[in-house]
């Protein structure tokens, strides 16, 4: 049977009224309202008091069929705690270190970063991605308790290119905004190749982050990030190996016009095929990025760091690059002026870029 409750949450003095069960217990009711007030801390603490029945509930007490009850839930006051944050504002590549409360809200902390940087986008429209809890970070929750949280910044719309590998014959590229959702990529390729069988059936395994990706997850920040999609049948055979690219992914438009996403580049394909890949693994202190560049054989050590630090948009004269090719170390003005092809570096070379500031650096602390 389905009651009537309102519930006063203290100390945010917030009235609730809810439709439930009488045989809801008080501590499904309690896991209930943090979850859909994102109230951190434990709810052990909370304590929960009946106003008609003059009594404190306990966790194991069902709430009962007393209609439009008030029941005063006091809930454990979240503790204040300082924590250190590091974030990267995209498209602009800013990057900086700072403390904020651990009680400040997302949108707070990006009204703090407009002023900061003087950007005039409205931060309202920004999104925040942690990289330590994997997920889109809401405006109006805290920032908890994370000592150490990495913060990416995204403060317009961004596109994401990825790789993409089906089976041993078939390789494009895309490019996708980041609320693409990894099954709206299935849809888009059994349209245009007419696959047949169940989408749900096939699997997505991301090369930089070594795991298979869930058919609802959404798409990372990682660029150039290579996925291996595996249809319902684990094959699939083409003639030739050849490349595409799509146009913009837009999660908007309907499987009707899924095929105006293809285009055919096979100059593109010939092009690459004489170049060598590169698999760049970027260190900046605590931030991680990888990516994917070709490069000619002839290209020197040097002008692969230069496209690197072109990449973070990172002026020559503010930082340098350390560059680790296969374990080796290319750091010296010898090394540097040699080509890949003199170094013996071949395709799919694996790259550590460590980015080295200089003094000119400024880091708000």
């Amino acid at each position: 049977m389905s009651i009537q409750k309102s519930v006063v949450l203290l100390p945010y003095n917030k009235t609730l009224n809810f439709q439930m069960e009488a045989n809801t217990t008080v501590n499904e009711l309690l896991l209930h309202l943090q979850q859909q007030e994102q109230i951190l801390g434990n709810t052990n603490m909370w304590i929960c008091y009946s106003q008609q029945r003059n009594i404190q509930l306990n966790s194991n007490n069902i709430i009962g069929n007393i209609a439009n009850e008030i029941l005063i839930v006091i809930c454990q006051k979240q503790q204040e705690k300082q924590k250190l944050i590091t974030i990267s504002i995209q498209p602009q590549k800013i990057f900086s270190q700072f403390k904020a409360s651990s009680l400040f809200q997302v949108q707070e902390l990006l009204n703090y970063i407009r002023i900061q940087y003087q950007l005039n986008e409205n931060y309202q429209n920004w999104e925040c991605y942690s990289e330590n809890q994997n997920r889109y970070l809401k405006p109006d929750e805290m920032l908890g308790d994370i000592e150490m949280e990495n913060l990416v910044i995204f403060t317009n719309k961004i596109n994401i290119q990825k790789r993409i590998q089906i089976g041993q014959n078939i390789q494009f590229l895309i490019e996708a905004e980041l609320n693409t959702q990894i099954q709206q990529i299935f849809q888009s390729v059994k349209a245009h190749y007419k696959l047949e069988g169940d989408i749900n059936q096939w699997t997505c395994y991301s090369y930089q982050q070594n795991q298979y990706l869930d058919l609802n997850s959404k798409i990372n920040q990682i660029n150039g990030e290579m996925l291996l999609i595996t249809t319902q049948n684990s094959i699939f055979k083409t003639e030739n190996l050849f490349q595409t690219s799509f146009d913009i992914f837009n999660t908007n438009q309907t499987n009707n016009n899924t095929n105006q996403l293809f285009q055919s580049y096979n100059q593109s394909q010939q092009n690459d095929q004489q170049k060598i890949l590169l698999n760049i693994e970027i260190l900046e202190g605590v931030i991680i990025r990888q990516l994917l560049l070709y490069f000619s054989p002839h290209t020197q050590i040097e002008k692969v760091a230069i496209a690197i630090l072109n990449y973070l948009s990172i002026n020559q004269s503010q930082a340098s690059l350390d560059l680790f090719i296969n374990g080796h170390q290319y750091n010296n003005q010898k090394d540097r002026v040699q080509t890949l092809y003199q170094c013996g570096i071949s395709n799919n070379a694996m790259v550590q870029a460590r980015v080295r500031w200089l003094d000119t650096k400024v880091c708000l602390t």
